[in-house]
């Protein structure tokens, strides 16, 4: 439905790469929701709960050194720790 190979589709599920714009406006057509609705939190209901949500996500990437300093450099950036 967007005209990329499964496997691209596969990366960018899986956090490995993130969609070209194109890519995005396609993925969001076929699932025929907004950019605000795909990346809402509102079923976070606390700071408390979005933390444990992020330590989740961290342990699940615990040994996979490639993807903690992907998470790391983001991290810095949006911390404006750089």
């Amino acid at each position: 439905m967007i005209d990329i190979a499964p496997r691209n589709l596969v990366n960018i599920e899986l956090g490995i790469n993130f969609p070209k714009a194109e890519t995005l406006e396609k993925i969001l057509l076929a699932l025929n929701i907004t950019m605000e609705k795909m990346f809402e939190i509102d079923h976070l209901s606390s700071d408390e709960e979005l933390m444990d949500e992020i330590y989740l996500m961290l342990n699940s990437i615990r040994n996979d050194r490639y993807t903690l300093e992907k998470v790391y450099r983001m991290l810095k950036i949006f911390t404006n720790k750089v």
